[in-house]
Order: C-alpha cells, then sequence, then structure tokens
C-alpha cells in the first residue's frame, strides 16, 4: 500500500529545507578565509569626516572623525553636554 500524497509532500519539504541548510552554511563558510595576521584590511581615507547619520549610537551624529595611518579619533558630546574623545590605534 502507498503512502497518501501528504507525507511524500512533508518529506519532500524536509527534505529541501535540509537541503536549504547545508547550501546557507556552505554559502557562509566560503566567504570566512583564514587570516593569518596581519591580516590585509581595505585602507581607510586619511583625513577629518563629519558624522552625518548613525542608527546604533544617534548621540555620535555632528561628532567628527579623525584618521591618520596610526590612529582613528571620534570627538562627539552626548546628550547631557559631556564631551567625549574615542581613540583607537592603528597597529602596522
Amino acid at each position: 500500500m502507498a503512502a497518501p500524497p501528504t507525507t511524500y509532500a512533508r518529506m519532500m519539504v524536509f527534505a529541501l529545507g535540509v537541503a536549504a541548510l547545508f547550501t546557507g552554511m556552505a554559502v557562509g563558510a566560503a566567504g570566512c578565509g583564514l587570516c593569518i595576521p596581519p591580516c590585509p584590511s581595505p585602507p581607510s581615507p586619511a583625513g577629518s569626516f563629519e558624522i552625518i547619520d548613525s542608527f546604533a549610537r544617534p548621540e555620535l551624529v555632528g561628532g567628527l572623525v579623525e584618521i591618520t595611518d596610526e590612529r582613528i579619533e571620534i570627538h562627539f558630546a552626548d546628550a547631557e553636554g559631556h564631551d567625549w574623545v574615542v581613540e583607537y590605534t592603528i597597529e602596522p
């Protein structure tokens, strides 16, 4: 006796879901390359820039970013009027 068509349809949907899962994992893993330090990074333009939009940190809007070969500095003021400077050092 043959199984009802709904059983075959459910098995097919399950199999397609598993195939999609493994395909997504394979595509995601292909984008992750092994990087042995120093990892190449895209060059950032040196200079001063103003932050004009920030969804995650709206308090940064209006702040200034200064980028050099050795460091990145972000100058901004919070809602209470306190001035902040965040400095990141870039290692060669």
